[in-house]
């Protein structure tokens, strides 16, 4: 026996003054429920086009379908297809827009609050529609003669017709009614999708804004498990030395001892508290603050990359070329002359002349006297 579904014995009206019960099988609901969950997960508006016309075109047989999106203020419109040769669609285009005030479904949607789901036959007969020089200019050359669209309204004045074009028998009951039980939905995951957009946007210009003031932000539970982070963190704790042998979802030891210590491990009034003194990692490469910036969701941490080309005076620098220069930051951070080599792909008799030609310029005698002038100019406000 075949399942029906009569949702609450709801009625489509038509133009002529009858109804349509809804009369949907089993079978299409299962086709319908599994669109929607596609369409609702869209996350751009791009996804939700592509979802919206390859879903339609399976439910319903058709030659292609197309998406229009109209803003009447800004006087611009967007157009996709789907199922139709590109090449043949964009060649009579210039027929469409020249005949499209003759489209009697098209011009009531610009013309009244009319969403509903429409053919070209409720408006005029087929002969009608045949002696319009938009059929022969245009639809002819694409082989249609039928359509079958519902149009949306995205306020404040975003018009979204959604057409479905074929030859031959006319789109009937099941086609209507499949439309109709899409149409509230498609209008939420329009605005969903578009929400995406605009926090996406949002995300990415924060994003671009951290890469240009060389600051990465993290947002940690409170165990200091990493949950997300701004681009450019793995390079950045690379630089630092901070990443370990193998992939963890956790801060990196030394900044996560620096949390839990000045957090408390379990007491969250003690978050609240407890003080936010910054943790500075100085290494060769400069010096990287972290700072606790919020905990009343989890844990969110500002590092800041100072690299010491940024911070050294032009006056030392100009000292030193860029080979002595990267010689003493490595020496800074504690190391030998053989690691001092094997960073810079040198050999350790090379890295002495260059120290001893950095010990003359700079009027030091050793390591140590070299380092400590690095440290009080790194150091010394700009």
């Amino acid at each position: 026996m075949r399942t029906h579904w009569h949702a609450s014995r709801k009625h489509l009206q038509t133009p002529f003054g009858g109804n349509l019960m809804y009369d949907l099988k089993s079978r299409d609901l299962k086709l319908l429920t599994e669109l929607l969950l596609i369409v609702y997960a869209a996350d751009s508006r791009e996804t939700y086009i592509h979802t919206i016309l390859t879903g339609i075109t399976s439910l319903i047989p058709c030659s292609y379908a197309s998406y229009n999106e109209i803003n009447l203020p800004a006087k611009e419109m967007f157009y996709k297809s789907h199922g139709i040769d590109q090449a043949l669609y964009e060649s009579t285009q210039p027929a469409f827009k020249a005949y499209l005030h003759q489209h009697p479904w098209g011009q009531r949607v610009l013309t009244t609050p009319d969403y509903g789901v429409r053919t070209l036959s409720d408006f005029m007969s087929d002969r009608a529609f045949h002696s319009l020089a938009l059929y022969q200019e245009y639809y002819r050359h694409l082989g249609i003669s039928r359509q079958l669209g519902v149009s949306l309204s995205v306020p404040p004045a975003v018009f979204i017709p959604i057409v479905i074009n074929r030859d031959g028998r006319d789109f009937g009951s099941r086609e209507r009614q499949i439309l109709d039980v899409l149409r509230p939905h498609l209008t939420q995951a329009f605005q969903n999708a578009t929400a995406w957009d605009r926090l996406n946007e949002h995300h990415s210009s924060l994003q671009r804004l951290f890469q240009r003031i060389n600051k990465v932000v993290i947002q940690t539970d409170r165990r200091g498990k990493i949950l997300w982070a701004s681009s450019g963190v793995e390079d950045l704790f690379r630089r630092y030395r901070l990443l370990g042998p193998k992939p963890s979802p956790y801060l990196p030891s030394p900044v996560l001892d620096w949390l839990l210590k000045s957090i408390g491990r379990d007491d969250p009034q003690e978050m609240l508290l407890s003080s936010s003194k910054p943790l500075s990692l100085r290494t060769a490469h400069g010096t990287l603050t972290v700072r606790r910036l919020d905990v009343t969701k989890g844990v969110r941490l500002l590092f800041e990359d100072q690299p010491y080309h940024h911070v050294l005076d032009g006056m030392f620098a100009s000292q030193l070329s860029t080979r002595e220069l990267e010689v003493l930051q490595i020496l800074a951070a504690g190391k030998g002359n053989k690691e001092i080599g094997l960073l810079l792909g040198i050999s350790h008799r090379t890295v002495q002349k260059h120290l001893e030609r950095i010990y003359t310029k700079l009027g030091v005698e050793n390591r140590a006297a070299a380092a400590g002038r690095l440290w009080d100019l790194s150091n010394s406000d700009p």
